[in-house]
């Protein structure tokens, strides 16, 4: 299974004509009937979410609202299928969240072949994003969307700052940075007498990151600190 995407409201012969598609793509599914009911599953997860302008149980905006007020899993593409003639109910879900609105024809199953294109066109731009947020070095992965390390691809757990400190290490590859710079962008303040501060947390870094990684932090006298080689 590629993709797992998350449909909502959609009646059973459209459902019926998704579920076909999707599994033609290798595309996995979940659905509710109900929009109110998906804020209840804390846990559901997903690539994308699609949601039928025949939406039941609650108004269509205050879905999309919700969806992204909803900060536990909805930070996946929100897309909104419809049919023409309603510009307005398009205007008010893109303002209320949805990141697409695709019109169909009266008929689903003449739309669907759009829809499925328009959905990979979608979680492409997706991938190319997250993948322009991940940074490599060595041993290292360090993603920024997610903020998770990976060294050897075995998970490293950092607190907020070393994520943060690893991350601008990482952003500035075999350049000496000082102190007063580090301080400045990590933490927001270059007093002087907090540059002990910078030492503990390089300190606990390295040694999270394990032996041989944690060599590529380099001490620099005098001025700071070089992360590679």
């Amino acid at each position: 299974m590629r993709y797992k995407i998350i449909v909502v409201g959609f009646d059973k012969s459209d459902l019926d004509i998704l579920s076909r598609e999707f599994k033609i793509n290798d595309w996995g599914m979940v659905s509710f009937s109900e929009g109110r009911t998906i804020f209840d599953y804390s846990r559901v997860s997903g690539d994308l979410l699609i949601v039928s302008s025949k939406l039941k149980d609650m108004a269509l905006v205050d879905f999309c609202r919700s969806f992204r007020e909803s900060g536990n899993i909805f930070y996946i593409p929100l897309v909104v299928v419809g049919q023409p003639g309603n510009n307005q109910e398009v205007i008010d879900t893109l303002n209320a969240g949805a990141d697409e609105y695709i019109i169909t024809g009266k008929n689903f199953s003449d739309g669907v072949s759009e829809i499925i294109a328009r959905l990979k066109a979608i979680i492409r731009r997706r991938e190319y994003r997250e993948q322009k947020n991940i940074l490599l070095h060595g041993e290292i992965k360090l993603d920024e969307n997610k903020r998770t390390v990976r060294v050897k691809n075995k998970v490293v757990r950092l607190t907020r700052k070393e994520f943060d400190l690893l991350y601008f290490f990482m952003r500035h590859p075999g350049r000496v940075v000082s102190r007063e710079e580090i301080l400045d962008v990590v933490w927001g303040y270059t007093a002087e007498m907090n540059t002990k501060t910078l030492d503990v947390y390089i300190s606990r870094l390295r040694k999270r990151l394990g032996p041989t990684v944690s060599r590529l932090i380099l001490p620099v006298s005098g001025i700071g600190y070089r992360f590679g080689k």
